[in-house]
């Protein structure tokens, strides 16, 4: 990798808010895919080795490494990989023929999904990839080659849990896989990143993202979220910022399997002949929504200031720089 002085910059800094000044940031290209950049701000290169020390507890490199290696029967890595294909599926007629939307992925770990994206024939104006943790980023580099020179990537180190730095209005498509639930409660940070996401994304513009569901027989392996939601309680709090397009199951339960396959004899094909792991993936499609475990929903933005039900329960003064105001 080397630093540049390319048009890096001058390509990206239209997105950011007026705070963050193009010369607060250094780019560094790729050597090895020339659309791949790594923005950081200047003083977070002084705590380069900081930034370094591994925060989360799995890159999605080590998920994949798993599913290689044959050791993912048992494991969940599997349908987490799996399910960046059911994301393909639910957004290909809204992007895969426009290129001149502009996406941001929170939570883009090793840039899994920007690589995806790319290789299936998706096309975006700009792509910006956000994950806390800046070893993931690091760890996903040597994985990009000239196959992935689609559209210009753009990763930084970030926290969701703070107000995003980009502009109101300036974004397309918001992408956002197992990770809600790493906000830091189930409350203020939460709604204010859904708050941040209508704030940054266009009229009409569309917010994907997936959660663990609460459940009587929760059997799932997300012992490291914070907390999770019930599917009436997440889509009670999104609707003030939100609009459902879609939603799909993408995980179910053991005993629900089971219990289907009472009345469903190509459900209980699947058991006789699948892993449970996989089992429970490949049917969560026929089983009452109610039953998911874990779901993908695509929403629309609500054209419309915070709800009063939000400045009713936290107060404006919670809601700093502006952060508030969701309307463009």
């Amino acid at each position: 990798m080397e630093i540049t002085k390319q048009n890096i910059l001058e390509n990206a800094k239209d997105f950011f808010l007026p705070q963050l000044k193009p010369n607060d940031l250094i780019a560094i290209e790729l050597d090895n895919c020339s659309s791949v950049n790594i923005l950081f701000e200047r003083e977070d290169v002084e705590k380069i080795e900081q930034l370094m020390i591994k925060k989360g507890n799995c890159s999605t490199n080590e998920a994949v490494d798993k599913i290689v290696d044959g050791t993912a029967y048992s494991s969940h890595a599997l349908p987490f990989y799996l399910y960046n294909f059911s994301a393909l599926k639910m957004i290909e007629n809204m992007f895969k023929s426009n290129s001149n939307m502009t996406m941001v992925e929170l939570g883009a770990n090793n840039g899994l999904v920007s690589r995806l994206l790319g290789r299936n024939g998706f096309k975006f104006q700009k792509y910006f990839g956000i994950d806390f943790d800046f070893s993931f980023i690091i760890d996903g580099l040597w994985q990009f080659n000239e196959a992935d020179n689609q559209f210009p990537k753009y990763f930084m180190q970030g926290d969701f849990n703070k107000p995003l730095i980009f502009k109101d209005g300036s974004v397309d498509f918001v992408y956002f896989q197992e990770a809600f639930d790493h906000c830091r409660d189930k409350y203020f940070y939460s709604e204010r990143l859904l708050s941040e996401i209508n704030r940054i994304l266009k009229p009409d513009g569309l917010l994907y993202i997936t959660l663990v569901f609460e459940h009587e027989y929760r059997d799932l392996y997300h012992w490291d979220h914070n907390y999770i939601w019930s599917k009436d309680e997440f889509e009670s709090v999104v609707s003030d910022y939100f609009d459902i397009v879609k939603f799909n199951s993408l995980l179910t339960f053991e005993h629900v399997l089971y219990e289907q396959a009472l009345r469903l004899t190509g459900i209980q094909k699947v058991i006789n002949n699948w892993p449970i792991k996989l089992a429970k993936q490949m049917c969560a499609s026929f089983v009452p929504e109610r039953d998911a475990a874990v779901g993908a929903y695509l929403l629309r933005k609500k054209f419309k200031k915070l709800s009063q039900s939000v400045i009713e329960r936290y107060g404006t003064k919670n809601f700093k720089n502006g952060d508030a105001k969701c309307s463009n």
